[in-house]
C-alpha cells in the first residue's frame, strides 16, 4: 500500500477552482504500473470535499477504480503532476583494449564479470559488465575501426568514462520529455522486457545520458533484472570492496550550461554540492557537473564509489600505478573517488 512519506518532491500545481481543498500536498505516483494517489498534510484534497485526511487508504481504493477516476480525470495534467524515480544503474566506460581494463577492475576493486553481451558486436564493440552492488560497471571496447566508441577515444584522448545510464519507472514519459525538448536520439528502442533511449551527446553536452526501464517481474526493485547485465548478475555479485556507485561527475567547459540541460531531460532541480558546484540528486545517486580540470575535454570524468575496504584498494592500485589521491584512484582514465560505506 502507498503511504505518504513516499510522496516525491517537487513542486505541485495550485488546485482549480473545481476543488475547495488545497491540493498543494497531493502527488501520484506509478507502483508497479498503477497509478495511486497520495496525501500528505491534514486537508480535504479530493474533489466534492469527500475524503478525510484520515482516508488516504481509502481514497487509494476508490481512486483505482474506475468510477472514482472518472470524477476527476479531466481535471489534472497527469504529465504534469508525475512524479517518476530514476536511479542511476549502470557506469560504461570505453576503452582501447578490454582485458587489460577488465583485469585492472578485478583486481582494484574486487569486482567479477557477470555478462558479456553479444549484441554490441553490431556496433563493432566487445564489452564486459561488472556488478557493483545493485548497480553495474560497464567496459566497452572496439574490435574494428570506425566505430562510435574509437571515435570518442580520440576525441576524449584515451580511455575514459563513456555513458550514464539510469534506470526509470515509468518510459513513455521520459521519451515525451525528450521529444518536447527537441533532444535527439541516437539509439532508442524498446523489447519486451526492456526499453532504452541514448541521448545524443550533442544535444545533452556532457557525455552521453542512456535513460532506460526494465520490464516484468522485479523490474522496479533496486536490485531487480537488468537486460544490459545478462540473465544471472547476482552470481556475479562481489561486496568484500565495493557496494555501490553513488556519484556521477561530468565535466564541461560550461558545467552550468550542461547541468541545466540535464535538470530539464530528466526533470529533477538543481541543488548544489558543498563545493558551490551544479548538481542533481537521483533516487540512489547524484551527479555534479564540473568544470574541466584535467587537460582533457568534456565527458564522463569521476565517479563516487562506496567501498568497504579502502586499504585493500588502494594497496591493489597502488601495483597498478593508479593512486591519484588520499581517496581517489584512477582506472581506465575514470577518477574513481572512495566513499568509505557507514558501518
Amino acid at each position: 500500500m502507498a503511504r505518504a512519506e513516499d510522496i516525491g518532491k517537487g513542486p505541485a500545481r495550485k488546485p482549480r477552482s473545481c476543488c475547495r481543498a488545497d491540493r498543494s500536498t497531493v502527488r501520484w505516483r506509478t507502483q508497479g504500473r498503477a497509478p495511486a494517489f497520495l496525501i500528505a498534510g491534514t486537508g480535504r484534497c479530493f474533489p466534492c470535499n469527500a475524503y478525510s485526511d484520515a482516508g488516504v487508504d481509502r481514497l487509494l481504493e476508490v481512486f483505482n477504480s474506475a468510477l472514482a477516476t472518472a470524477c476527476w480525470l479531466t481535471d489534472i495534467d497527469f504529465g504534469r503532476e508525475t512524479t517518476m524515480w530514476l536511479r542511476l544503474r549502470q557506469i560504461a566506460l570505453v576503452a582501447d583494449k578490454l582485458a587489460p581494463v577488465e583485469q585492472a577492475l578485478v583486481d582494484v576493486l574486487g569486482i567479477a564479470v557477470c555478462y558479456r553481451d553479444p549484441a554490441v558486436a553490431t556496433f563493432g564493440l566487445e564489452n564486459a559488465l561488472f556488478p557493483v552492488g545493485n548497480q553495474f560497471l560497464e567496459v566497452v571496447a572496439p574490435v574494428r575501426s570506425g566505430t562510435a566508441g574509437g571515435r570518442y577515444l580520440e576525441r576524449r584522448g584515451g580511455d575514459g568514462g563513456y555513458m550514464v545510464i539510469c534506470q526509470c519507472d515509468n518510459h513513455p514519459p521520459r521519451r515525451e520529455r525528450v521529444a518536447a525538448l527537441g533532444v535527439r536520439t541516437v539509439f532508442d528502442r524498446d523489447m519486451e522486457d526492456y526499453a532504452l533511449m541514448q541521448l545524443h551527446p550533442k544535444d545533452t553536452g556532457g557525455s552521453f545520458l542512456e535513460i532506460d526501464a526494465q520490464h516484468g517481474p522485479g523490474g522496479l526493485d533496486a536490485d531487480g533484472p537488468w537486460h544490459p547485465a545478462g540473465r544471472d548478475w547476482k552470481a556475479g555479485q562481489r561486496l568484500d570492496r565495493v557496494t555501490g556507485i553513488v556519484a556521477a561527475e561530468i565535466q564541461a567547459d560550461n558545467p552550468a550550461a550542461v547541468a541545466r540541460k540535464w535538470s530539464d531531460i530528466v526533470e529533477i532541480p538543481l541543488t548544489r554540492t558543498a563545493a558551490g558546484d551544479p548538481e542533481l540528486e537521483l533516487d540512489n545517486a547524484r551527479i555534479r557537473f564540473v568544470s574541466c580540470s584535467d587537460g582533457r575535454p568534456e565527458g564522463l570524468g569521476g565517479i563516487d564509489i562506496n567501498c568497504v575496504d579502502h586499504a585493500g584498494i588502494m594497496a591493489a592500485a597502488a601495483r597498478y600505478d593508479a593512486v591519484t589521491g588520499p581517496d581517489q584512484i584512477t582506472l581506465a582514465g575514470l577518477r574513481m573517488n572512495l566513499i568509505t560505506a557507514a558501518s
